[in-house]
């Protein structure tokens, strides 16, 4: 216990009224933490529930229901109530960054180097702030900063959803995909509810 606790005590123990209150505000403390696990512990559940019925969902969207509607040989089916469910093709990539350069230069080479978005830096220390203000400026109106002896740092990106869209066109188009782009290709159910 506190020392603090403890001279609270000795202070105290001839009045038993304030050793009551103590007494029930402990008491009220207890309650609350008893509370305070109790939700910690439906929370967890509902998580797990949570996890368990994405995972349920994802099966029937991936696998089930597209297997299903081939056997049926149908690509879409509206139900009773309104509701329209549909298989669409899934095409997705990602770059890994061992695969980055590999990539990159093959997206450039094919025509499609407009894909690949940049992202330049320059990192100053503390009471550097004039010079990254100059800098700045200097960038601003489109000067190398490689002249001026600053570390650039260039990282080359292509955005998720630019790469996914590309990945589909060209599925589409019945082209290739290079295996550096990892790709991805899937049926998924869609479903569309009907208006209530």
């Amino acid at each position: 216990m506190s020392k603090d606790f403890m001279k609270m005590l000795e202070e105290d123990s001839n009045d038993s009224s304030k050793l009551k209150n103590l007494g029930n505000e402990l008491h009220t403390v207890s309650e609350m933490v008893s509370e305070l696990e109790n939700i910690d512990s439906q929370i967890e559940l509902f998580e797990q529930n949570l996890k368990e019925a994405k995972n349920n969902r994802y099966k029937l969207v991936t696998e089930s229901l597209p297997a299903l509607l081939a056997e049926l040989n149908l690509s879409e089916l509206k139900m009773e109530d309104g509701s329209m469910i549909s298989v669409k093709q899934v095409v997705a990539g990602s770059i890994k960054v061992a695969d980055r350069p590999q990539a990159f230069q093959w997206l450039r080479d094919n025509g499609h180097g407009d894909l690949v978005k940049h992202v330049i830096s320059v990192s100053f220390g503390a009471g550097e702030d004039d010079i990254a203000q100059n800098t700045k400026a200097l960038l601003s109106d489109h000067l190398n900063a490689n002249s001026k002896g600053l570390a650039v740092d260039d990282k080359e990106t292509v955005h998720n959803q630019t790469l996914n869209a590309f990945l589909r066109q060209l599925n589409e188009n019945g082209e290739e995909i290079p295996a550096f782009f990892n790709p991805f290709i899937s049926q998924e159910a869609k479903l569309k509810r009907g208006k209530k």
